[in-house]
């Protein structure tokens, strides 16, 4: 009998930043799963720029964000 090894593969997720924020190992064709939502002052975060759903390779996922509206009133006395 053969026997076959699942293959697995790293994912590895960073911040705006470049700053890893975790690493998974998973199986073939399987979930990764993300960290926590990263948080960045002035900014919302806003998901993950790659599907890390049904990894079939090594892979690096970065976080997104969106800039918050700034508030540009002026407040006279």
């Amino acid at each position: 009998t053969a026997l076959y090894q699942i293959n697995r593969y790293g994912v590895r997720f960073y911040d705006w930043d470049d700053t890893l924020l975790k690493t998974d190992s998973v199986d073939y064709q399987s979930a990764a799963t993300a960290p926590a939502d990263p948080t960045r002052l002035g900014y919302t975060f806003i998901g993950w720029d790659k599907d890390f759903s049904n990894v079939q390779s090594d892979l690096t996922v970065t976080a997104l964000y969106e800039q918050n509206a700034q508030n540009d009133a002026i407040q006279l006395d």
